[in-house]
C-alpha cells in the first residue's frame, strides 16, 4: 500500500526487453540507501519489486501485463516519481493506493499561473463512474483532488510544493499519465454492480 506522497523524483536510465519480461533501471540519490531487495516501490504509481541495486541504480523486473497497461510502454527518458510502501502505523497524508494502475490517460490542457499549475485530463467514458468531484485520484502515483469533473474530462490543481517535488511539472499537452482511481470507490462500484 502507498499514500501518494512522493519521496523522490528519480531519473529513468533505461527500460529494455529481456526474454520474457522488461527490465527497468532508475537512478536514485535519496531513498536507495533505505531500500532492501524485495521492497515494493511505486514507480510513477506502478507497484514494482526491487530486484537489485548498486551505487545509485535501482533495478526492477516488469512483466508484460504491467508494461502494456501502464505508461511504462511510452517511456524513453524523463523523471519518475518514487514512493516506498507504507509501514504499519505510518501516517497517511494522501490516500490509500495499491500501485495497481487502472489505465493510462492523456493531458488535454495545462494552465500555468503564478503559484498554480492546473492539469486537465481526458477521462475515458469507461471509467467516469469511478471518479467524483472533490474525490481522490492518483496521477503518476501522486495523490490529488479531482476538480472540474465533466463526462469526458477532469482537472487537478498542483500546488507549488507538489510541482517542485514530483514530475507533474514535466507534463505537456498529450503526455501520458498513469491513473489509479480511489480504491474504496472501486469496491463500492463492484458491490453495486453485484446488486448487494
Amino acid at each position: 500500500m502507498f499514500s501518494g506522497i512522493i519521496e523522490e523524483v528519480a531519473q529513468l536510465e533505461s527500460i529494455t526487453r529481456k526474454s520474457s519480461y522488461y527490465e527497468l533501471k532508475v537512478r536514485s540519490k535519496k531513498i536507495i540507501k533505505e531500500l532492501a531487495l524485495g521492497d515494493s516501490i511505486a514507480v510513477d504509481g506502478v507497484c514494482l519489486t526491487l530486484k537489485a541495486k548498486n551505487r545509485d541504480r535501482l533495478i526492477f523486473d516488469v512483466i508484460d501485463e504491467t508494461y502494456s497497461n501502464t505508461k511504462l510502454k511510452y517511456l524513453r527518458r524523463g523523471r519518475l516519481n518514487l514512493e516506498r510502501a507504507l509501514k504499519l502505523g505510518d501516517r497517511i497524508s494522501g490516500h490509500i493506493l495499491t500501485g495497481h494502475v487502472d489505465t493510462v490517460i492523456s493531458v488535454a490542457k495545462i494552465e500555468k499561473r503564478t503559484k498554480r499549475l492546473k492539469l486537465y485530463l481526458k477521462l475515458p467514458s469507461k471509467y467516469k463512474h469511478l471518479i467524483v468531484d472533490k474525490g481522490s485520484v492518483a496521477l503518476d502515483g501522486v495523490s490529488l483532488t479531482v476538480q472540474d469533473l465533466k463526462p469526458d474530462s477532469f482537472s487537478v490543481a498542483i500546488i507549488p510544493y507538489t510541482e517542485e517535488r514530483t514530475n507533474l511539472g514535466d507534463l505537456r499537452v498529450g503526455s501520458k499519465v498513469n491513473i489509479e482511481f480511489d480504491l474504496f470507490g472501486k469496491y463500492v462500484d463492484k458491490r453495486l454492480k453485484a446488486g448487494a
